[in-house]
């Protein structure tokens, strides 16, 4: 990647909060959500990070299930971003 590249990148990402406009049905999307729980897994590739959200009232064991596997950047409710 040219340094003007990552520069350009780490510019968007440094201000997008104030230039990315979602629309106001977004814009609180997901804020009816439980705060993530993070938890780490061992791989054969090392230790991996994955945030685990509960709806309130489910107990342990209850399902369904929905595996995300994510590999870019988080829009909404993201850990960290």
């Amino acid at each position: 990647m040219r340094l003007t590249d990552r520069l350009s990148a780490t510019l968007m990402h440094a201000t997008a909060r104030w230039t990315v406009r979602y629309g106001e049905e977004l814009r609180f999307a997901g804020s009816d959500l439980p705060d993530p729980r993070r938890r780490r897994f061992d791989t054969r590739h090392g230790r991996v990070a994955a945030y685990e959200y509960v709806p309130e009232g489910a107990t342990a064991g209850e399902g369904p299930v929905h595996v995300h596997l994510h590999g870019g950047a988080w829009l909404m409710r993201h850990p960290g971003m």
